[in-house]
């Protein structure tokens, strides 16, 4: 692996937990449009106006709606397992970073509470450039350490197989 696969792969798998944590989201906006929909009443008038018309029929929808929601609900506490495990990982790396650091806390704003360089930028009260020029410092300061190159080369190995098996 070159120098520029570690970082590229560090990379990837800090971002791990905001793509967990976007994916847990979307579910639960899912689930939620869902719910509104089973809940929104019928428009209009309840009967229909011909005769012979059958308004007491029994639909599916509802047994439908029922199963779609939990699969989504079932799929949301998947993504909130992984969004913990893939958190947790994250920290541990960043452990091997000094409590106090700048470019920890940058690292952490990034990847854990999943900011725009933006937000960071202005509340640490730095430039934008500043604010990546820390982040690629805590970058190149964490694949110096031999345990943190261990896990990236074991992950940068399961991203290719998975290429290679696609």
């Amino acid at each position: 692996m070159t120098e520029e696969d570690y970082k590229k792969t560090l990379k990837e798998y800090l971002g791990r937990y905001a793509d967990a944590r976007a994916r847990k989201n979307q579910l639960e906006k899912r689930l939620w449009s869902i719910q509104e929909e089973m809940d929104t009443p019928i428009g209009g008038c309840g009967y229909k106006p011909t005769p012979h018309s059958r308004t007491n029929t029994i639909s599916d929808k509802s047994a439908s709606f029922m199963l779609r929601m939990a699969e989504i609900e079932e799929r949301i506490l998947d993504e909130k397992n992984l969004e913990a495990k893939y958190m947790l990982e994250a920290m541990e790396i960043m452990d091997y970073l000094g409590k106090e650091t700048l470019e920890r806390r940058i690292l952490e704003c990034k990847y854990i509470d999943v900011e725009r360089m933006e937000q960071i930028a202005s509340r640490e009260h730095m430039s934008r450039k500043s604010c990546y020029q820390y982040l690629n410092s805590g970058i190149q300061k964490l694949i110096q350490f031999k345990k943190v190159r261990t896990v990236i080369e074991k992950e940068y190995a399961m991203q290719q197989n998975k290429e290679e098996s696609a």
